[in-house]
């Protein structure tokens, strides 16, 4: 059985925009600074 494009699909798609506020913004900047300082190569990278 082969798999068909569903000729619908594009139609049922639509773009969203979100603006996130300052405060979330940085919460996940902050998010990602303490998880990329848990792994492995960010300790190798700060050893001197």
């Amino acid at each position: 059985m082969r798999l068909r494009e569903i000729p619908y699909a594009s139609k049922l798609k639509k773009s969203a925009t979100m603006r996130p506020s300052d405060d979330v913004v940085d919460y996940f900047k902050a998010m990602a600074s303490a998880a990329a300082a848990l792994t492995p190569a960010a300790r190798r990278r700060a050893a001197p």
